[in-house]
């Protein structure tokens, strides 16, 4: 939803397009790409914390992660109470909120001995590791060894899965042949995903349980 967005609003600075006006095309696209990808638990919680972005933004107002993730919890639950019962909503919470406090302090924390940039690539899944792991240990009673690296190595195909994916589904409407070849071209992208999803979950020690066997 954020790359989603972020292309709408750069977009339109680029064209001079005014504010308000980019900020009303950001949300219906976003409606749109959430009726596209199906409105999942996650999938409403990202959509739900940038149409809040999207608001603040247009009043003026500053935006802060933390209160945003909050307010889109509450609403979200209010509207729909079962989504408490929902693991993917959970992670999809837990892993934002991560990202939101533990990112930055993880990040200047390995900065003392590593480069900038490979502390801020390093910092963003260990910190979503790290708040989601209490949720993920009722799933599965073990501590997935790779789970850090797995997410290092898939994030740089991540958005441009979404991207071509999703111009591949509005071009199939318009241009058939050309959505044909986006298709193809977002598979790439997305075979890597889950191609390293695959073989780390079956990599020798890939997960360790609480006896210590692996």
């Amino acid at each position: 939803c954020a790359i989603v967005v972020g292309l709408i609003m750069l977009a339109g600075a680029a064209f001079g397009v005014p504010r308000t006006v980019r900020v009303t095309a950001s949300v219906g696209v976003l409606i749109a790409f959430v009726v596209l990808v199906t409105p999942e638990p996650s999938v409403l919680r990202a959509a739900v914390m940038a149409t809040l972005a999207l608001v603040a933004l247009s009043r003026g107002r500053p935006i802060s992660g933390v209160p945003i993730l909050s307010l889109a919890v509450l609403i979200l639950l209010v509207t729909d109470p079962w989504l408490a019962s929902s693991y993917g909503f959970a992670l999809s919470v837990l892993a934002t909120a991560g990202l939101l406090v533990l990112a930055g302090p993880l990040s200047r924390l390995l900065g003392n001995w590593l480069p900038r940039w490979l502390a801020i690539v390093i910092a963003v899944p260990v910190a979503a590791q790290l708040a989601c792991q209490p949720v993920i240990i009722l799933l599965d009673a073990s501590l997935p060894t790779y789970g850090v690296v797995a997410n290092l190595l898939a994030a740089p195909a991540a958005p441009v899965a979404t991207v071509v994916g999703l111009l591949a589904c509005v071009m199939l409407a318009i241009v058939p042949p050309l959505g044909v070849a986006l298709c193809w071209l977002a598979w790439l992208p997305s075979a890597w995903i889950a191609g390293g999803a695959e073989f780390f979950a079956v990599a020798s020690g890939a997960s360790w349980t609480s006896n210590g066997d692996c």
